[in-house]
């Protein structure tokens, strides 16, 4: 290694051999000074060009403010989880009654068999019922949320609360239940016709069977798809029950023979379509 000092003018004076070896900085034009016989002597080093890019630089730029963002990660897996419960209490129902889904199917095609079927007791009985009744409202109260979720139908004061919103809807969903069976179970007395009272409401109880086992696997599908197109079908396939479901009602209320056709239109109307158009009002704000 050689040692280095600097003259006066800023030159670096480098002592040693002239066989030596100097090292210089490529961005630096300075003059050398080796030694020989005679003395020190000078030799100017050719400027190289400068680095056309700097790690450090004389200025600065303009300042950059950056504000990130939370990602909101919109969770849905308690909804999973509820319809999973759901399934399971259906497959202990399946367990304890091995020919259910038989029964529902030749219930569905024919009322004869229907009412066969509910005079004896074959498709529900008191204890399922109840368990039945459960996975109904859980199912329908699901189906709703994630309507809602999607279309922004009604604004919940505080949508970060997903779950309590959810409970909103379940209860709602009970309480509008246990209103309609009281109310058809007030006028079966009332008009004295409690066969078809009863049919009625079994009937409706029927067809909310099938419609939550219908829409478990489309309801947990939903959840991982990041598209309408399975609410659409839910929503298509709940009409078309709706639908059948409304017309074996209007055909168990014809049975009634002390009634006028009219009399018998406007209280189905009063059981099955008024509800409907009083939600869609409640809801539509």
């Amino acid at each position: 290694m050689h040692d280095k000092t600097f003259s006066n003018d800023g030159n670096w004076l480098i002592k040693g051999k002239i066989s030596d070896t100097v090292y210089l900085r490529p961005d630096i034009t300075k003059h050398i000074y080796l030694p020989n016989k005679s003395g020190m002597r000078p030799i100017e080093v050719a400027k190289e060009d400068e680095p056309t890019q700097k790690l450090i630089t004389g200025h600065f730029s303009q300042k950059i403010t950056i504000n990130p963002k939370p990602l909101l990660v919109n969770s849905q897996e308690w909804q999973v989880g509820l319809l999973v419960f759901a399934l399971l209490i259906l497959s202990l129902v399946r367990l304890t009654q091995k020919n259910i889904v038989k029964l529902l199917q030749k219930g569905i095609t024919s009322r004869n068999k229907f009412r066969q079927l509910f005079r004896e007791g074959l498709i529900f009985s008191p204890q399922r019922r109840l368990l039945i009744l459960f996975v109904q409202i859980l199912i329908i109260s699901n189906l709703i949320y994630q309507i809602n979720d999607w279309y922004h139908v009604y604004q919940f004061k505080k949508t970060s609360r997903q779950l309590l919103d959810f409970f909103i809807i379940f209860m709602a969903v009970f309480g509008y239940i246990s209103l309609k069976t009281m109310v058809v179970k007030l006028s079966g007395f009332i008009f004295k016709t409690p066969v078809q009272s009863s049919e009625y409401l079994a009937n409706v109880f029927f067809f909310n069977t099938i419609a939550a086992l219908l829409f478990i696997p489309l309801l947990i599908f939903s959840v991982y798809v990041p598209t309408d197109f399975v609410i659409v079908l839910l929503i298509i396939l709940a009409s078309i029950l709706f639908i059948f479901r409304a017309i074996r009602g209007l055909v168990i209320s014809w049975d009634i023979q002390n009634y006028s056709f009219y009399q018998k239109f406007m209280y189905f109307c009063a059981l099955e379509i008024l509800p409907v158009i009083w939600i869609v009002n409640v809801l539509s704000g």
